[in-house]
């Protein structure tokens, strides 16, 4: 049993699958990050949390923070393996936009490849930007938008203290 997923390698004759397993690979890391994030919440909510995260990595086969998850259910000593699955899984998104960000060349000239990793990181960077601006996950994906072409109905991202563009 492999601690990460393996990606299907980048084929010319077909990208769909490898942008297809990236944007579903890169949605169950967010949702994974945010329910260890919540598991952090002391008592009841922390718990339930702890429970749905251990719930959601198993079913998703993301091993090791499903096994992450479960020690953080351990009273009191439990924040130090959520800690350390915040952090694996924050290496893990590191890792996964820096592959995104190298093939990106390859298939930016195609739309509908383009697409579905778009859709993925718009609906992130929104909620992450609203939490805190200045991390390095941001600039990444800030990054990844920027270089990917816009979609036929691109959702512009507004800074609620400027009424701006956030880009």
């Amino acid at each position: 049993m492999p601690l990460i997923q393996r990606c299907p390698p980048f084929e010319l004759n077909a990208p769909s699958v490898w942008v297809r397993w990236h944007a579903g690979y890169l949605d169950n890391l967010f949702k994974s990050t945010t329910l260890a994030f919540a598991s952090m919440v002391p008592t009841v909510p922390g718990v339930v949390a702890a429970c749905g995260a251990l719930a959601y990595d198993f079913s998703h086969r993301l091993w090791f923070g499903g096994v992450l998850s479960g020690l953080s259910l351990i009273p009191v000593i439990g924040y130090l393996p959520g800690a350390g699955k915040i952090a694996w899984n924050l290496r893990l998104l590191d890792a996964e936009l820096r592959t995104i960000e190298e093939l990106l060349p390859r298939i930016q000239g195609s739309p509908e490849l383009t697409g579905p990793l778009k859709t993925v990181i718009q609906a992130y960077l929104e909620r992450i930007s609203k939490v805190n601006r200045s991390l390095p996950i941001i600039q990444r994906l800030r990054v990844i938008l920027d270089d990917a072409p816009a979609s036929e109905d691109p959702e512009v991202f507004r800074d609620e203290s400027s009424r701006g563009p956030v880009r």
